[in-house]
This record gives structure tokens, C-alpha cells and sequence, in this order.
């Protein structure tokens, strides 16, 4: 399972700038980092299985 990470503020900016590029009818994707949720326990606690 992956998990999609964005601060607030990235959220606020993504959403500012498609309002200004929008026209009507787009759908836009932000390019944000994911992660396995396997690797984020695996980083919290490395001594777990």
C-alpha cells in the first residue's frame, strides 16, 4: 500500500497555481513523493517484523 505525502503549504500553492492555469473541465495531478507504508514502519522502528 502507498501513501502520498504534501505539506500544507504545497497543497495551498498546487491549488493557487490551478486556479490561475485552470479554464474549466482540467483535472490536475500534483507530482508529490509517495511512500510504501512498509518502508515508513521499516524507518520508524528498524528492530520490528
Amino acid at each position: 500500500m502507498t501513501r502520498f505525502w504534501i505539506t500544507q503549504e504545497q497543497a495551498v500553492h498546487f491549488i493557487i497555481d490551478c486556479i490561475e492555469k485552470m479554464k474549466g473541465g482540467e483535472i490536475f495531478v500534483p507530482k508529490i513523493p509517495s511512500m510504501k507504508i512498509i518502508d515508513l514502519a521499516q524507518a520508524i522502528a528498524p528492530q520490528s517484523k
